[in-house]
């Protein structure tokens, strides 16, 4: 009987490919699917200042499916600590870069590709051109495990705006992280730092409005619901439009950025600099007219 996947390791690179994608609660032969191809990743070791770049590939279009929930959160953020202290490139590609080597028990419509490579890769060809936005604040490394310090940091720093709207189109993130020591694991904070920038460049459409400031202004530790309220009704910076931004859930809140047009991002780790704080600067820009299926990182290590 032909498996479901297969799983091809070497000592800079983990490829998989599968007949189904993994999703946050794995079973069966997933789950089993899903511990192996964590084990393999957390065996990488970046030497030589290498970042991890990750891939997910499938024709199959995951809608409403974050593509670092695909590669590292439904993996294990975890496991992929080691292999993402120096930096972490991820992207989302809807063609299969090379067939499976072995006969699945289906068609292999789900690829996962994890490679080490040079810093060198952090831009793709041509970003710097396509600028929609560029954000800079300054945070805590504890900070960076909330979206709601994330966006509050964000909104508080400074935000320039190439124009004035991107909705319903593909965007990536590149991001560059100036700290004092080596004690960020990318994997544990790409989901709030991208949800948390992501939510700066969005306004709250008023939902529950009241609620929502007093609720968020405690969970910041913040007295003023004006300051709160008006961040979140801010459309000056508004790149990614007016949406329902947060929603009550339980005793708490559920952030809801329209992030799923996300299909790259780039987060560069710079450490032994004299800093009291994390100095964090993001530009987002447009993918809209870059090649999705073209091949992820060419003979010489760059993104492509």
């Amino acid at each position: 009987m032909s498996p479901n996947y297969y799983i091809e390791t070497s000592v800079s690179s983990v490829t998989a490919w599968s007949t189904a994608g993994i999703p946050f609660e794995p079973r069966d032969w997933l789950l089993v699917f899903r511990d192996q191809l964590k084990s393999a990743i957390a065996a990488l070791s970046p030497v030589g200042g290498k970042i991890l770049y990750a891939a997910y590939r499938s024709p199959i279009s995951e809608s409403h499916v974050d593509v670092e929930n695909l590669l590292i959160y439904n993996i294990g953020p975890g496991q992929l600590s080691n292999a993402t202290k120096n930096g972490l490139i991820f992207k989302r590609f809807y063609q299969i870069s090379r067939n499976c080597p072995i006969e699945l028990s289906s068609p292999a419509l789900h690829q996962y590709e994890y490679l080490l490579v040079d810093d060198k890769s952090l831009s793709i060809e041509g970003q710097h051109k396509r600028l929609l936005a560029s954000l800079s604040f300054r945070s805590t490394a504890s900070a960076l495990h909330s979206c709601a310090s994330v966006w509050y940091t964000a909104k508080m720093g400074n935000t320039a705006l190439t124009q004035k709207s991107h909705i319903a189109k593909p965007w990536g993130i590149s991001i560059a992280i100036d700290g004092p020591s080596s004690t960020i694991a990318c994997s544990r904070i790409v989901k709030p730092l991208i949800d948390g920038i992501t939510s700066a460049l969005h306004c709250h459409d008023g939902s529950n409005i009241d609620y929502i400031s007093k609720q968020l202004g405690k969970n910041l530790g913040l007295d003023d619901d004006t300051l709160v309220k008006s961040l979140l009704e801010d459309s000056n910076h508004a790149l990614f439009g007016r949406t329902n931004l947060l929603l009550p859930y339980r005793n708490s809140l559920q952030w809801n950025p329209k992030d799923d047009y996300c299909t790259y991002c780039s987060i560069e780790c710079l450490y032994g600099l004299p800093l009291n704080s994390l100095g964090i600067i993001a530009q987002i820009f447009d993918m809209e007219q870059h090649e999705a299926t073209q091949p992820g990182v060419s003979a010489d290590g760059a993104i492509l």
